[in-house]
């Protein structure tokens, strides 16, 4: 093993992962998940940007800027901001109430009408809700993810539930978001997905294709499902999330 790769190897990956990115302005390819990340940066890196990475990071130096604190940890602010850079600010939409819960975050795609939910958990935050969140989030969501701070990702990657689920993992270290797991995509019941959503919901779809408007629950959704399809019910659904909530980008 030679110098430069001795050195990388004692380096925290998600560290190494920042440095490099810096380095190229954020545009970086490389994931943490990825075995050989040590490999490929020995050829990428000179010996003396190598041995720079290793003694910031020995000496507790943020790889963003020479002299700051390494902020390895981030608070909900901090996961916020970095869900809006990843999936756009006009995408995301904070604290949405579905199925008798306040989503952490819901992120829409217009264009293919889907859904991804997000539970978000800082550092701050205790881990003992968040199978049941997600399991509720499953009912509604295209794909369902946990979002939790670095701290908790041990715990996390071993429970069988997350292991064997179709949750995804997103992992917060050092500013950057990783995917530990990647969410497969969810087969909704629509009998669950349309009795997630609150009557405002329903009669705003009912509205946005001309159906006529009933106040009660149970027949208007009876009416919808005679009269559209799954897909053009979740793009009503989208619009009036839209409508009814600000997104990071009125802020």
């Amino acid at each position: 093993m030679g110098l430069k790769s001795e050195l990388l190897n004692d380096v925290d990956k998600d560290y190494l992962l920042c440095a490099y990115s810096n380095m190229l302005n954020g545009h970086n390819r490389l994931n943490s998940l990825d075995k050989t990340i040590v490999e490929k940066l020995t050829k990428k890196l000179t010996l003396t940007q190598v041995k720079k990475i290793h003694l910031n990071y020995i000496l507790g130096i943020a790889p963003e800027k020479t002299g700051i604190e390494i902020k390895k940890t981030g608070d909900l602010d901090d996961m916020i901001k970095i869900l809006s850079k990843q999936f756009g600010r006009k995408n995301v939409f904070l604290e949405v109430p579905v199925n008798g819960k306040n989503c952490d975050a819901i992120i829409l795609n217009g264009k293919n009408s889907e859904i991804t939910a997000v539970e978000i958990k800082s550092s701050r935050d205790r881990l003992n809700k968040a199978i049941e969140q997600c399991k509720n989030y499953l009912d509604w969501a295209d794909f369902v993810y946990l979002f939790i701070d670095g701290t908790h990702r041990n715990k996390i990657v071993v429970n069988e539930f997350f292991k064997n689920n179709k949750v995804g993992i997103l992992v917060y270290n050092y500013g950057l978001l990783n995917v530990e797991k990647f969410a497969k995509n969810n087969k909704i019941n629509l009998d669950n997905f349309l009795r997630s959503f609150s009557l405002v919901h329903l009669l705003n779809v009912a509205k946005y294709y001309n159906i006529p408007t009933l106040s009660k629950r149970e027949e208007l959704i009876k009416l919808l499902k005679s009269n559209l399809t799954f897909m053009q019910i979740k793009r009503g659904i989208i619009k009036s999330i839209t409508k009814s909530f600000y997104s990071l980008s009125d802020f």
